[in-house]
């Protein structure tokens, strides 16, 4: 067979240049404008291997970056080095494309021959040909999605005659239709799998995971929600459980979606952490494991190392559509691990078609990684609008170096790093094609690793309630992800972290009741998801009911155990689908609040300051705080509130009488447990050095140390002092003399109950009341 290659490399012809004056480099998508520079680093040749058949071409392939099968007789190769093939071809040999780079992004594309143009009005056969001829150009065919293709006889005015055509013709667009260079952003081996669960494992952070187990405990997913995995081939696996359909290749080549060079693994690994089957006794699990796999292969050729793909607006454009369309791919999900290239409206256009035309109107929902470049902003074409665009962060929750961040990002997941440096636990291809030699790789990651955990959440949505539009999905993965960053969405990591539980949990129909429960009452589901019959309930932990803890129906009537009853219960509704159960719960609290926790403040203030007294939070389920402060009849000085009585920090200015400060959780069901802190105020006025008595309660050892009024330490007290404890009758029981600046005071003898310990120096008589608790 006569065959055609195409190489970028490294040096370009001047000549090649000239597209557009330097001043005014740009192109039209649409009636959107880019500016573009030349990008002499890296260009496009095209030759006829017909001339060269003999020869060998394997290092050439090896120096390449991609590799595109134009049609039956022509290859393409990109490449950033001088090759060889140039010493061995004569120039004539040889046509030279240039790469351009549209400013403010980081794509490479490279401008061809061809033109992509949608007229606003049906042109027939004759009227396309005479258009051609208007412009110099020969008429080569319509796309999938209505667009005509023509060719160029000078390759040099492509852009110009472009750029002509949608400035003066009635057309809907009119660009070149440019070849990119597109980057591949990169159950036993479950328990690595961190970024389902991260428990700590490889030094991770516990919990910074897209709560997958927690998600599973709702739904499985369903095998009627297809995924197309639009990357480099999916093909199928012994994870997979013949659940990868019949797909699509762009180009000539058509492998109905299945890799095509050995070492292509890319679309394999998106797809385990997509779809990969549960309990099965082999290699991972995926987030949708009942999910199918629609394989699209827009990257059939490509050299080794793997790590990018060329193909052209219109290849991808095509594979998009047959991806979602009804009577192709049927895709409900695109899930897309790859960025790069020049903003174009074929590949626009054939997302928006996506997420406005695909299931029956609803949308189906288009995923990107937002690319590895970076700071440099978010790769294309996860800027186009609608299009859910995923960063990566690493296991201890930052936020990767290489992840692209900007205004256009919705979600991050964690990942590894890039370039097969991960520690991205998924399915390779089986045998030794792929990147190992077994059927599993441990070394995948990028922002690649990220994007399909978003698909594979959305499998999960999808198949509980199959009739959410594609706005709906999207919105319910914003607004349940965990936030990161600065409060609210950022750029760095847009809305936050998937959460797959509260994503699943959020499209599913809401259980009706309150959220405190102190008397009977109902709780209600307030319908059943799509396909769902026979729902059953039942409540945990059942000590806090009184009565029947579960049954049948959409209606459970629950009791309170008694009026003294406290805790967290969850209610769960089980309904039956041809998918398997579905799992709805509610959490709420049943009866008084819960204790607060440990009262933080001065046990030791100056009668008549003021002292601020706070709990870290409201105790699990109140609503308030109520506070009391020590009380004594007759007192000189008795505390007073300042503020924050019903709150979790209280300003109290400080009485005479020694005692506790309490504080209780309330909620409308009454009073919870309280938390105590005593404390005993100094009422003897000014006094330098100070005691300062520790701990207080006390259980073994008292500890008296002098500070001076600062609160800095002495080191010695100098003068003689006496330290005398007295129960409540005022019999002496422990006493002692010092003139060190600590005192230490065995107590191991007393009884629980309130004590004074009198101090007796130079400087006067100091009093205080000292607590032992054992």
């Amino acid at each position: 067979m006569k065959t055609t290659l195409t190489l970028v490399l490294a040096f370009l012809l001047v000549g090649l240049f000239y597209l557009v004056p330097d001043r005014a480099l740009y192109y039209w998508e649409g009636d959107v404008k880019h500016y573009y520079s030349v990008d002499t680093s890296i260009a496009l040749l095209e030759f006829r291997l017909d001339h060269i058949e003999s020869r060998d071409l394997s290092e050439d392939y090896q120096e390449a970056e991609a590799v595109r099968i134009k049609d039956d007789s022509t290859i393409q190769l990109i490449t950033r080095s001088r090759s060889k093939l140039l010493d061995r071809l004569e120039a004539k040999d040889i046509t030279q494309y240039p790469a351009i780079r549209v400013n403010g992004t980081s794509g490479i594309s490279f401008v061809t021959d061809e033109i992509s143009v949608m007229f606003e009005q049906y042109k027939g056969d004759s009227d396309l040909h005479g258009f051609a001829d208007r412009f110099g150009l020969i008429y080569l065919r319509e796309t999938s999605y209505g667009a005509q293709i023509f060719r160029l006889r000078d390759i040099s005015k492509t852009v110009a005659i472009a750029n002509h055509i949608q400035e003066n013709e009635e057309v809907i667009w009119s660009n070149p239709n440019f070849v990119h260079l597109i980057s591949l952003h990169n159950d036993p081996l479950y328990p690595d799998q961190y970024y389902l669960n991260n428990t700590g494992q490889f030094g991770g952070t516990v919990n910074i995971d897209i709560n997958a187990p927690e998600a599973w405990g709702l739904a499985l997913g369903c095998d009627n929600i297809r995924v197309a995995v639009i990357d480099d081939g999916v093909e199928n696996h012994e994870d997979f459980d013949g659940r990868v359909l019949q797909g699509f290749t762009a180009g000539s080549n058509n492998t109905n979606g299945a890799p095509v060079q050995n070492a292509r693994a890319h679309g394999m690994a998106c797809s385990g952490i997509i779809a990969a089957t549960h309990n099965n006794s082999l290699g991972i699990r995926g987030i949708a494991p009942n999910s199918r796999i629609v394989p699209i292969n827009i990257f059939p050729n490509t050299p080794v190392p793997p790590g990018a793909g060329a193909a052209t607006n219109v290849e991808i454009a095509e594979a998009i559509n047959w991806a979602w369309q009804p009577a192709n791919g049927n895709a409900h999900i695109l899930s897309n691990s790859w960025g790069g290239g020049s903003p174009n409206v074929d590949i626009t256009n054939a997302i928006t078609d996506a997420r406005t035309l695909g299931r029956g109107t609803l949308g189906a929902v288009v995923i990107f990684s937002a690319g590895n470049s970076g700071t440099s902003g978010v790769t294309y074409p996860g800027t186009v609008n609608g299009v859910v665009t995923v960063g990566a962060i690493n296991k201890n929750g930052n936020i990767w170096g290489y992840s692209s961040r900007g205004p256009q990002l919705d979600l991050v997941a964690p990942s590894g790093n890039t370039n097969l440096n991960g520690d991205v636990r998924t399915t390779d291809r089986m045998g030794t094609n792929g990147y190992e030699s077994g059927n599993y790789t441990d070394r995948f990651g990028g922002t690649s690793g990220a994007a399909p955990q978003v698909s594979g959440v959305v499998a999960l949505m999808l198949s509980v309630d199959p009739g959410l539009t594609e706005t709906q999905v999207r919105t319910a993965l914003q607004n349940s992800a965990i936030d990161m960053g600065i409060p609210g969405f950022d750029n760095t990591y847009g809305y936050g972290r998937v959460n797959a539980f509260a994503a699943v949990r959020a499209v599913l129909p809401p259980v009706n009741g309150p959220a405190l429960l102190c008397s009977s009452n109902s709780y209600v589901l307030a319908s059943l998801p799509p396909g769902g019959s026979s729902p059953t309930w039942s409540v945990t932990p059942t000590h806090l009911f009184s009565g029947s803890t579960s049954g049948s129906g959409t209606t459970a009537n629950l009791s309170p155990y008694h009026h003294l009853t406290s805790g967290e219960a969850t209610i769960t509704f089980t309904v039956q689908t041809d998918c398997g159960p579905i799992n709805i719960p509610r959490t709420f609290w049943v009866g008084r609040p819960a204790t607060p926790g440990s009262i933080i403040g001065d046990t030791s203030p100056s009668v008549g300051s003021y002292k601020n007294y706070i709990v870290a939070s409201l105790p699990a389920g109140a609503t308030s705080m109520s506070w009391t402060l020590p009380f004594c009849f007759g007192c000189s000085q008795p505390w007073s509130f300042h503020s924050g009585q019903t709150s979790t920090q209280m300003t109290a200015v400080v009485g005479d009488p020694a005692g506790y400060v309490q504080a209780v959780g309330v909620n409308s069901c009454g009073n919870g447990g309280a938390s105590l802190l005593y404390v005993t105020p100094d009422d003897d006025g000014p006094c330098d050095p100070c005691p300062l008595i520790f701990p207080n309660p006390v259980s073994e050892e008292l500890v008296l140390e002098w500070k001076q009024k600062d609160g800095s330490r002495i080191d010695d007290y100098v003068n003689q002092y006496e330290v005398a404890l007295y129960d409540m009758h005022g019999f002496k029981l422990l006493s002692g003399h010092s003139n060190a600046s600590v005192f230490r005071m065995d107590i191991r003898s007393l009884r629980n109950g309130f004590y004074y310990l009198h101090i007796v120096s130079d400087k006067g008589l100091i009093r205080r009341q000292i607590r032992v608790e054992k």
